[in-house]
């Protein structure tokens, strides 16, 4: 599962980059979405998957739902900031919020 944390980590790396480079052409700058892929795509996928890495995780299940919720919560979280739904935007915190929660459960067992 530790991997599947750095490849998303991964395409939402390659995604912020392109996203940079339409920003910089275009000269349309969204930096609300743009500053959200890095450091909550990137970064953060990044930083839970290592984190999975160092401690041994005694729940694999408690560590796949963490991973489905923080990232169908980003799926949809930039979904709803793209095209102006606040719904999707606050389903997609609470998600993410649940997520957390789960990882620092898991953090602290």
């Amino acid at each position: 599962m530790i991997s599947s944390w750095l490849r998303i980590a991964s395409i939402y790396f390659a995604i912020s980059v392109g996203y940079g480079i339409y920003m910089y052409a275009t000269d349309t700058y969204n930096w609300v979405i743009y500053a959200h892929l890095l450091v909550l795509g990137w970064l953060s996928n990044v930083a839970i998957g290592y984190s999975y890495q160092r401690k041994n995780c005694k729940s694999k299940e408690l560590e796949r739902w963490q991973f489905y919720l923080f990232n169908i919560g980003l799926l949809l979280f930039f979904i709803g900031l793209i095209f102006g739904s606040v719904v999707l935007v606050w389903i997609g915190i609470v998600l993410i919020a649940l997520s957390i929660l789960l990882y620092l459960v898991r953090l602290f067992l």
